[in-house]
């Protein structure tokens, strides 16, 4: 059974069960995890190095990050820190606050720059409800990223993942609500 680790934010918190319930339907185990509200790269990447090896990570990270050379610094030092074979990457969901949504957005653009597997986190957020803070996704909308990241993480770990990717994209991103551009860090 391939295994997989998951590092992220509050967002990576809120889909953790979700997500480990449609990686083993795709026959993945979770070897680790380090979750944690507030996390930023940076102590993420202070961190992941104790997780055991496996052979693809999940990175939930950014919405609590600033741009700028210590963020690039932090993402290419996470990208060498975790021990696993494959990393793939969700950027900031959106926010409903507009300075926290221009910041976030900031970031993302530095981690679509500098990421190979990277899945736009505004994409796959748009249209989905957000809890009261407006930060935060609901549990349902939660469950929708889960289900979205579990396929697009299982397609890119794959050796046929550019077919699956595109499929992905015009179907699953499609009955969902969102466009194919989420997707296109994922190929090739």
């Amino acid at each position: 059974m391939s295994t997989y680790l998951l590092i992220g934010d509050s967002q990576a918190v809120g889909i953790e069960d979700e997500l480990r319930a449609e990686m083993e339907a795709r026959g993945w185990r979770q070897a680790g995890a380090y979750v944690r509200v507030g996390l930023s790269t940076r102590d993420a990447a202070a961190q992941v190095r104790a997780l055991p090896r496996a052979d693809l990570a999940i990175v939930v990270l950014g919405g609590n990050d600033t741009a700028g050379a210590p963020l690039e610094q932090a993402i290419r030092g996470l990208l060498a820190a975790v021990p696993a074979d494959r990393v793939v990457w969700v950027g900031p969901m959106a926010a409903r606050d507009p300075e926290l949504h221009a910041r976030k957005a900031a970031v993302a653009r530095l981690q679509q720059s500098l990421i190979g597997s990277w899945l736009d986190g505004f994409a796959l957020s748009a249209g989905l409800e957000y809890a009261p803070d407006g930060v935060h996704l609901t549990n349902a909308s939660h469950a929708i990223v889960a289900r979205v990241v579990a396929g697009w993480a299982f397609a890119t770990a794959s050796p046929w993942r550019t077919a699956v990717s595109v499929a992905l994209a015009l179907v699953g991103g499609a009955a969902l609500g969102f466009g194919a551009y989420a997707f296109t860090r994922s190929l090739g």
